[in-house]
């Protein structure tokens, strides 16, 4: 759940990588030499007070999240690089 202050972004974008993605360049189920590319949802857009279900696909429990405030060209890290698990 996005629970942002009076002076956090408005909309942010979380998305999942996979922990051998050092530049996090490819969000897991992007690519299918990377991990299958078999879809799924990891990535998310939520507004505050809202929350969202991440499904990454393939068999990795483990992930690197990195949340970001999107952008027209290139979407500002907002946070680096937390582990999460399914």
């Amino acid at each position: 759940q996005y629970l942002g202050r009076e002076d956090s972004p408005a909309l942010i974008k979380v998305t999942l990588y996979s922990l051998n993605d050092p530049f996090c360049a490819f969000p897991v189920g992007s690519i299918r030499g990377l991990d299958g590319g078999t879809g799924g949802e990891s990535t998310a857009r939520l507004r505050h007070g809202s929350r969202c279900r991440l499904r990454p696909p393939g068999k990795s429990d483990t992930f690197r999240m990195r949340v970001y405030e999107p952008a027209t060209l290139l979407d500002t890290v907002i946070h680096d690089g937390v582990e999460v698990k399914r």
